[in-house]
């Protein structure tokens, strides 16, 4: 998890929070310094204050956007106007949390979000599975000797190999 904050007290203790927790944290100081860890090593997740000097927020989430950065954010930020948290969520926060916010639900919306992902991780690991078994079924029947064809019910041609075409 990557906690980003321009507020070093509020960093250090959402780390030490997080971390009794049993999380693995990094922290950055910062948009600028968020978009570099955010380049240089990926994470599950990044909580994200909206209300940063040197970059926002909703500019760390549009670099995320830009760069294919693939990491779930959660906005925790004391900004709450509905043009912010409309804006942020448009950019593709899974959620969004007030300061002050309870502990409980910090923990409660971060395993909803973790157990999202882990979710999405495993959906395209098993996509990336049946493409390359379908790639190797696809190969295997186009290199049969025979002819491979499947009909259906009215008994049309719905599929032949490629060893129709050399044999007719």
């Amino acid at each position: 998890i990557l906690i980003v904050d321009d507020e070093p007290r509020l960093l250090q203790s959402l780390k030490s929070l997080m971390e009794a927790n049993q999380y693995q944290v990094d922290t950055a100081l910062g948009g600028k310094n968020a978009c570099i860890r955010l380049l240089n090593q990926p994470y599950d997740l990044v909580l994200l204050d909206l209300r940063m000097a040197d970059l926002s927020g909703h500019d760390v989430m549009r670099f995320m956007l830009e760069n294919e950065i693939r990491t779930a954010a959660i906005v925790i930020s004391g900004e709450s106007s509905f043009s912010a948290v409309t804006e942020a969520l448009r950019l593709g926060a899974y959620d969004y949390l007030k300061k002050p916010y309870a502990p409980e639900e910090l923990f409660a919306t971060v395993e909803k979000v973790l157990r999202k992902k882990l979710l999405e991780k495993l959906n395209d690991s098993m996509q990336a599975r049946l493409q390359k078994s379908e790639e190797l079924h696809r190969y295997i029947v186009n290199s049969s000797p025979d002819i491979v064809f499947i009909l259906d019910r009215e008994g049309r041609f719905t599929f032949l190999n490629n060893k129709v075409e050399t044999l007719l």
